[in-house]
């Protein structure tokens, strides 16, 4: 790992490759509740638990056709097109696990038991880069064995253990001797209450 801080990159560290993920997954979410946000609290959280319920379903019965050791079919799609382009690149064996990858005047180092590669690709999405697949081609090994546990089957599997159960209605709860909440009352700002004109086109 370079010493200099200017050459530090989040790639060297696990959890950059979460970052992506983590945010693809809250931008899906809150697409999906946008009109579940405008209801009443009670109305709002009971329409997320019955899309969570079902989409907890939905992922468990989908990873139960997957083996444990089965790379993800979106990765497989990944690493299949990067197999297309491997073919262009030379491989140069330099020790037991360690390899340099040429094409034309650009020129990697690989590391197979480290799961290094120079261009820092394989570190940051955790499946691998033209550079490894063509090394790994190379000795023909299995590419799917190099790549990451967290795109296996079986961690897919793992969020989806528990299901939400399912409850009755409201009419059904059972009653509290809480005080029962209330909209907001209405205010009047203070100052002059704007006016929206239409104004004409000319």
């Amino acid at each position: 790992m370079d010493k200099d801080p200017k050459a530090w990159s989040r790639s060297h560290y696990q959890l950059g490759r979460c970052d992506s993920v983590e945010n693809g997954q809250s931008e899906s979410f809150n697409f999906v509740i946008v009109d579940a946000r405008k209801k009443p609290i009670i109305t709002m959280l009971e329409e997320i638990r019955l899309y969570m319920m079902e989409r907890m379903y939905r992922m468990r019965a989908k990873g139960m056709a997957w083996e444990d050791n089965q790379v993800f079919p979106t990765i497989m799609l990944l690493l299949n097109d990067l197999k297309k382009h491997q073919r262009y690149w030379q491989v140069y064996a330099s020790g037991l696990n360690q390899f340099e990858v040429r094409s034309g005047v650009e020129g990697f180092a690989v590391d197979l038991e480290r799961k290094t590669c120079s261009c820092r690709l394989w570190q940051m999405n955790g499946y691998g880069c033209v550079n490894s697949v063509a090394t790994i081609c190379y000795l023909n090994r299995n590419v799917e064995s190099y790549v990451a546990y967290m795109f296996s089957g079986a961690m897919y599997k793992k969020p989806y253990n528990y299901n939400i159960a399912g409850m009755n209605r409201s009419f059904m709860w059972p009653e509290t001797t809480y005080i029962p909440t209330f909209t907001p009352k209405d205010r009047r700002m203070p100052g002059r209450p704007s006016e929206k004109r239409r104004r004409d086109a000319s």
